[in-house]
């Protein structure tokens, strides 16, 4: 089944990674880890840039 990532919005056929029930692509997943170091912070932006939450 074809998603699309939730940040470049490129299909995300061969690895997906779901993070707060979003789809992300290994290349956005991977920038997003080196940017912000840990998943937990990770976890929070993209739930922040999706859903609005603070």
């Amino acid at each position: 089944m074809k998603t699309k990532c939730k940040l470049c919005k490129r299909t995300t056929q061969p690895c997906e990674i779901k993070l707060n029930k979003e789809n992300l692509c290994k290349d956005c997943f991977d920038f997003l880890l080196s940017k912000y170091k840990t998943i937990e912070k990770v976890r929070k932006i993209t739930g922040q840039y999706h859903g609005g939450k603070k």
